[in-house]
């Protein structure tokens, strides 16, 4: 398991920042309503709250995350009353399978993630923000298993992992300037951090496919993964070495994805 999920890890990083923020026995989403205005989350709650109301506030959350994705700034509209029921059942068994990638890994979920909104957007599978830390929003298409929402969820956790981690434990050197790399998802050039990001989430993709005996369904990351990790390892310097720890994960799992796709195997 790649170390950014590992659920002590996420424990004590959570837990630190409960502490050192909001006071000693605090949550981590205490500290969030602390350090971020305009969008607070319930604290005394062990699952993310579901919301399928789509209010000024989600929306205006919406429309934040795709223009820092570069993505179209697409309305997003609430999912049809059927849709709802569908998405919330389909939602639960996902977060089951979670387990399969690790036993606690469904309870890490609640721990990161306070408020999951549920929208349609077209553009966009799924979303979330360093600020504010805590809130995701997931666009659930009809046809959309298990598998889809439990990859969704583990893409998202990975992201709120990362960007909890890199407050306290920085994982990118202070540059001024920024290299373009290849996304291993949307195949891209994006700036380094965001396609950073992204090679983490694909190794997390592979890794939870390979404990559900199957290759992801929502992204297909093996040769992206390791085309971006070939570029990371040409400028390690933008990395600390909390961030070249990482990489060296990656590594492993783009070596193993590699194998996979010779083998003719994904």
């Amino acid at each position: 398991m790649l170390s950014i999920l590992e659920p002590q890890r996420i424990r004590a990083n959570a837990g630190m920042l409960g502490a050192v923020v909001a006071g000693p026995g605090e949550s981590y989403f205490a500290a969030l309503n602390l350090l971020q205005g305009g969008y607070p989350i319930p604290i005394d709650k062990e699952h993310p709250l579901l919301v399928f109301d789509l209010d000024d506030a989600a929306q205006a959350h919406v429309t934040r995350t795709l223009v820092e994705a570069g993505l179209a700034q697409e309305e997003a509209a609430p999912l049809p009353p059927r849709q709802r029921g569908e998405a919330d059942g389909a939602y639960a068994e996902g977060i089951g399978l979670l387990g399969s990638y690790h036993p606690d890994l469904p309870s890490c979920v609640g721990l990161l993630i306070g408020r999951i909104v549920f929208v349609h957007v077209n553009n966009c599978a799924s979303a979330s923000s360093n600020d504010p830390l805590g809130t995701v929003w997931i666009s659930p298409r009809p046809e959309w298993t298990p598998q889809h929402y439990a990859e969704t969820v583990c893409h998202e956790l990975t992201h709120q992992a990362l960007f909890l981690e890199d407050m306290l434990d920085p994982l990118f050197a202070d540059r001024d300037d920024e290299p373009m790399v290849v996304s291993s998802i949307r195949r891209v050039e994006r700036p380094y951090e965001s396609s950073f990001h992204a090679a983490v989430v694909a190794a997390a993709l592979i890794e939870l496919g390979a404990s559900l005996g199957s290759a992801p369904i929502t992204a297909d990351p093996g040769d992206g993964l390791v085309e971006s990790v070939a570029a990371f390892r040409a400028a390690a310097d933008y990395l600390t070495p909390r961030g070249r720890e990482l990489l060296s994960e990656l590594d492993v799992v783009a070596g193993r994805a590699a194998v996979v796709s010779g083998g003719g195997m994904r």
